[in-house]
This record gives C-alpha cells, sequence and structure tokens, in this order.
C-alpha cells in the first residue's frame, strides 16, 4: 500500500532494517517526484533538544566522545526526548543529566533539521540561564566534561570552524543575535 506521508515522493513500501532505544533504520522503496522507481535510506529518529548554558558572558558546553566520528566533540547539552515528553521538560533534564545544571530560564532558539534528506529528526533549541550547579546525571555509556569559555571566544570557534557541531553553531548564532551580539547590517 502506498502512502503520500513524503511530499512528492511516494512510499511504496518500507522496510524496517535495525532498530534500538535511539532510533531505526529503514529502507524505502518510493517512486520519485520524477516518477522513476527507486530505494531511498530513512533513519527514524525521535525529536531532540539542545541547550546552550549561559552564564553570564560565559557559556558552559560539553565534550563527549562521538562514536560517529570516532573522537570528542565540544557541543552544547543534547538529547532525545522521551514519549510525550515536552521539549521545555527535556531541555531541564538533560541540562541537569549531562552538565549538574538547573536553569531558571529556558529562552527558545527555535528549531533545527539535521538531515532532512534521510531523516526525520528535528530539535528544538534553547538557551538556559539563571544557573545553578547541582550534582550530574549522566548515563553510564556517557563520559562529559563540562567546558567554560567565554561567549565571544565560542562564537569564534564556531565561526572559525573550531567548534563543528551544528546544533552548537546554530544555537551560539542564533542566541548571538537575541542577545544584539551579532546583527546583520
Amino acid at each position: 500500500m502506498a502512502d503520500q506521508d513524503r511530499g512528492p515522493w511516494t512510499t511504496v513500501e518500507r522496510e524496517r532494517l535495525y532498530r534500538n532505544p535511539w532510533g531505526a533504520l529503514e529502507r524505502h522503496a518510493v517512486i520519485r517526484p520524477d516518477g522513476s522507481s527507486g530505494e531511498h535510506l530513512f533513519v527514524d529518529l525521535p525529536p531532540a533538544v539542545g541547550v546552550l548554558a549561559v552564564d553570564a558572558r560565559d557559556v558552559l558546553l560539553v565534550r563527549q566522545p562521538r562514536y560517529g566520528i570516532g573522537r570528542d566533540v565540544l557541543e552544547i547539552v543534547k538529547g532525545g526526548r522521551r514519549e510525550g515528553e515536552p521539549p521545555e521538560n527535556a531541555a531541564r533534564r538533560e541540562l541537569r543529566e549531562e552538565a549538574g545544571l538547573e536553569a531558571k530560564r529556558l529562552l527558545p532558539l527555535g528549531e533545527r533539521l539535521a538531515l532532512p534528506s534521510i531523516t526525520n529528526e528535528r530539535a528544538t533549541l534553547y538557551a538556559a540561564t539563571g544557573l545553578k550547579e547541582i550534582e550530574a546525571e549522566p548515563e553510564d555509556t556517557e563520559e562529559i566534561e563540562v567546558v567554560r569559555m567565554p561567549l565571544d571566544e565560542a562564537l569564534n570557534e564556531a565561526l572559525e570552524g573550531g567548534i563543528e557541531d551544528a546544533d552548537t553553531v546554530v544555537a551560539l548564532t542564533r542566541y548571538a543575535f537575541a542577545i544584539g551580539v551579532l546583527r546583520i547590517e
């Protein structure tokens, strides 16, 4: 049975190749917008959140090993939302678990898409302010170091390629625009 849930693409058949608690990998037989038949790789991921922790003129990022690229990455706090969990609750939970922080305020920084050509993952981004240190609660598989740096330094790193994580670059630049550090003239 065909369905029309991928814009101008028609999904004719779906085959789930793999599933774990973090997502699923599927093979889709499709009819492309030009009418030709083909296959498409699809990665089904739950919604996520990302949190830029801000303390005065400093930001607190996390450095942790990332399997996909085989090295540590400096990034904002982020993680998947649990089923039915509102984005703000997930952001507060991830901030607590990964960075050992509670926030008085969460400033919405909008959403972002990861790789919309192959995945449905969407992340809601926030800036967290009014921070209070608490004990971190990382998952057993997480090795996380909290890194404090001036916002200006983090922005320069993001714009010059030293910070490569896309969620972090987006959150830093959107926050900088929100507080007037960056402007479009």
